[in-house]
């Protein structure tokens, strides 16, 4: 009885072995099946960038905290990291990425009234090359700075 499990082991975990790695092909071979593109990987170029800036009522000019900051590629994938905007209106993102020289910024009010309403701005941002890289496939890193962007207040509706 001994031998037979033993053979059965040494048989079956083999083709165990197999099939997963079969089954993990299937996820590397489908990088959008979560949604997403491939993160950067061995191989692939990358560079890190920065964008800063500052958020402010585009009627007082008052800085506006609370913001949800993300950023859009040129593929048009919405990145999930989310920087906010501080007490005096203030943002930074630091990333890595594939190479582009530009992203958008999507700014979201997402506290509703509690420090004013705001609409939805997608702001188109140029990165400027500052340090080019000859480590690999780092391209360098890339930066826009002092991106000042207008929140356009969601004025109430008239009751009617």
């Amino acid at each position: 009885m001994r031998d037979l499990i033993l053979r059965f082991c040494r048989w079956a975990l083999p083709l165990l072995g197999v099939s997963a790695a079969i089954s993990c092909d299937n996820v590397i071979l489908s990088p959008d099946m979560y949604g997403c593109p491939p993160a950067p990987e061995y191989g692939v170029p990358v560079m890190q960038f920065r964008i800063s800036g500052k958020a402010e009522d585009a009627q007082t000019g008052e800085p506006v905290k609370g913001i949800a900051v993300t950023y859009i590629t040129e593929d048009k994938y919405e990145h999930p990291d989310t920087t906010w905007t501080s007490d005096n209106g203030e943002f930074m993102i630091r990333q890595n990425s594939f190479p582009s020289d530009k992203m958008t910024l999507k700014f979201t009010d997402v506290d509703g009234a509690k420090n004013g309403e705001y609409s939805v701005e997608e702001v188109e941002v140029t990165l400027v090359r500052k340090e080019e890289s000859q480590d690999g496939w780092m391209v360098g890193i890339y930066a826009a700075d002092d991106v000042q962007v207008k929140l356009d207040p969601v004025q109430p509706a008239d009751p009617e």
